[in-house]
């Protein structure tokens, strides 16, 4: 399951390119901050969400990729 995040760490906006699938990004405690459908590239506004360590958690036909993401 091939997945590029970036930049990471992130400014304003995180790029995700990968198989078709569905999102989340949770914060360390576990509590979703983002969530939706990824249709091969996606672009996410994270210019609200607070400085931190987040794992974005990408669900495809082929398995579920997880990757930690800094801001």
């Amino acid at each position: 399951n091939a997945i590029s995040v970036f930049p990471n760490p992130i400014v304003d906006f995180v790029n995700v390119k990968s198989k078709i699938g569905t999102i989340s990004i949770c914060d360390m405690n576990g509590k979703i901050v983002y969530s939706g459908i990824h249709n091969g590239k996606s672009e996410i506004d994270f210019r609200n969400i607070q400085n931190g360590v987040y794992f974005l958690e990408l669900i495809t036909e082929g398995g579920t990729v997880i990757e930690k993401i800094i801001k």
